[in-house]
């Protein structure tokens, strides 16, 4: 899992840095990665998804979500492991409906930039950023529930 994970980001990376379309030259620029990342966009979508799915759950079941994949799935019983995996797939799906209300919140800040055409480009941004950010954490939410499956019989 975590070479998947970090195949991914690394392939995003070589995409976002070196297209021919931002970078005529095909040499590393780090400007073209900062301008692809957005920091409050994943604030938001992080630090929200988290504190509703330990609103909805508990703070045990939430940190069961990084442990059992990697340290100690054996010390847990079945229904302790039946919330953890109850916990990651319900972080995974609030994590869409956060990208999408960014999508929403982007869309109320295009209307009202709509008279000046310099700022429609950062708007639209915010919300690809939001929705793309999601993806991220639902398909880490994905690849966890699949590991704590494993272990729930």
């Amino acid at each position: 899992m975590i070479k998947g994970i970090l195949i991914f980001v690394f392939m995003t990376l070589i995409l976002i840095t070196f297209t021919a379309e931002y970078n005529k030259d095909w040499r590393f620029e780090f400007k073209h990665l900062v301008w692809m990342l957005d920091f409050f966009s994943f604030l938001y979508i992080l630090v929200s998804g988290i504190a509703l799915t330990i609103g909805i759950y508990s703070w045990n079941s939430f940190k069961n979500i990084f442990y059992v994949p990697f340290i100690k799935s054996k010390q847990l019983d079945q229904l302790e492991l039946n919330m953890t995996l109850k916990c990651v797939r319900y972080w995974g799906n609030i994590s869409i409906a956060l990208g999408l209300y960014g999508i929403i919140i982007s869309l109320v800040l295009y209307l009202n930039y709509i008279g000046t055409p310099s700022m429609i480009g950062p708007v639209v941004a915010k919300g690809v950023h939001s929705i793309g950010y999601c993806i991220l954490i639902k398909g880490l939410c994905m690849s966890l529930s699949g590991k704590i499956e494993q272990f729930i019989k």
